[in-house]
């Protein structure tokens, strides 16, 4: 296996596990957090957005930049509105959603 490959998983994992908890503390049932696109539409439905939101995910190319608005907007409801948390849910979400999710000083809401 390359390390390439080995960083993808445990970075995949990192951001799930991560979803896990944020949604634990956002009252959605954690184990949504662990299904593409059904994470999102419960997201939406969290945070009282628009559905089309999260219809606009299946866009080619744009799809991508609405679905990373859809995490950013997420970690507003934790309270995180500074470029530095944008930043962080955009580039490194595998140790930025874990931080959010398990913290004890993170709140949603």
């Amino acid at each position: 296996m390359s390390s390439g490959l080995i960083i993808f998983i445990l970075a995949t994992i990192g951001f799930h596990i991560g979803l896990y908890g944020m949604f634990q503390k956002a009252s959605i049932t954690p184990w949504k957090a662990l299904i593409p696109y059904y994470n999102t539409w419960e997201m939406v439905e969290a945070m009282e957005l628009k559905k089309y939101w999260f219809w606009l995910q299946f866009i080619p190319i744009i799809g991508q930049f609405i679905s990373i608005w859809l995490y950013i907007k997420f970690v507003e409801h934790f309270g995180r509105f500074s470029v530095i948390h944008h930043a962080a849910a955009v580039f490194v979400p595998f140790l930025y959603f874990p931080y959010l999710g398990f913290s004890k000083n993170e709140r949603y809401g």
